[in-house]
């Protein structure tokens, strides 16, 4: 069956496939300007100049949280806290884990509260109870599907519990789902993503946008695709994929291809519908610049 959509993905996968190949020239011309570097003397004299890299899209700096610091106070705890869960995407949030009393369940991605970077978060002990408050100026929020809200400044105070461990240690006992992360932070950890979905008589896709982090992004882009539109798209469009559809691990890419493995429930799925599902698929991803093709593999 031929139809708009698979055209636009055929289109999709060769765009892909171009730039995925300027970006092998461009690496070609980085390593031989090192290779001729390297046999020329280091300058040791000479004006201080100004540069400004220029990352890609799509890719960002590593930032290395460190773990809780021996005898730490229960301020520079939450504080540690905060700092290694705004970057905990890399290491799916290991090292904000430690800062946590042991038992203590924490669901990193339930929401995100973004704040202001022009003010540092206010860290102060409540008188009341002991515990430590943060008093930010959010933003904007991103709930757990995805969705982002800017809204006007507004005063957000969230509060932590700490508890002494049997090593004599503070930890977080008590704290709210999800992040709290500054927009600057916001802005080199997530992107917006274009989730594909059909017109009701199947003539058409229709985009809704949805924020993930970077760190895996094909995964969380393929989740939401399977998890179907939200909010008031649900009413006029919707998706090639059988209910019940699941993502059995996460979307592995290599030399090019994403090779996603879904749940029995896909079988349900006729010849239309996965032609379909797979339009749905390639459109979306035709914005991960690593990927050219797709693969599906049903367990």
């Amino acid at each position: 069956m031929t139809s708009p959509t698979s055209a636009v993905g055929a289109y999709a996968r060769s765009a892909v496939g171009a730039g995925a190949a300027r970006v092998t020239r461009a690496v070609a011309v980085l390593l031989l300007a090192v290779l001729v570097a390297s046999c020329t003397s280091l300058p040791r004299s000479g004006p201080v100049q100004a540069a400004e890299p220029q990352i890609p899209p799509g890719y960002g700096v590593d930032v290395l949280a460190e773990g809780p610091a021996q005898n730490a106070s229960p301020e520079e705890i939450v504080n540690g806290f905060l700092r290694a869960s705004a970057y905990g995407h890399g290491d799916e949030f290991q090292v904000a884990s430690q800062y946590l009393a042991p038992g203590v369940t924490w669901e990193p991605l339930a929401q995100v509260r973004v704040y202001s970077a022009t003010q540092s978060p206010d860290i102060a002990v409540n008188a009341n109870d002991g515990g430590i408050s943060v008093t930010v100026e959010q933003v904007a929020a991103v709930d757990e599907v995805g969705r982002y809200e800017a809204m006007s400044p507004t005063t957000l105070r969230s509060t932590f519990t700490l508890v002494r461990t049997s090593e004599e240690q503070w930890r977080i006992a008590g704290l709210d789902a999800g992040l709290l992360v500054s927009d600057v932070n916001f802005e080199q950890t997530f992107s917006v993503a274009s989730l594909y979905f059909l017109t009701r008589d199947f003539s058409a896709t229709v985009p809704e946008l949805r924020w993930y982090p970077l760190e895996d992004r094909a995964t969380h882009i393929v989740e939401g695709i399977l998890a179907g539109p939200s909010g008031w798209m649900e009413r006029g469009v919707t998706s090639a994929f059988p209910q019940g559809t699941t993502l059995l691990r996460q979307v592995a890419v290599q030399d090019g291809v994403a090779t996603i493995h879904l749940s029995d429930a896909f079988l349900e799925a006729g010849d239309q519908e996965i032609a379909l599902a797979n339009a749905q698929l390639e459109n979306t991803l035709a914005a991960v610049t690593e990927i050219g093709s797709i693969e599906l593999q049903v367990r």
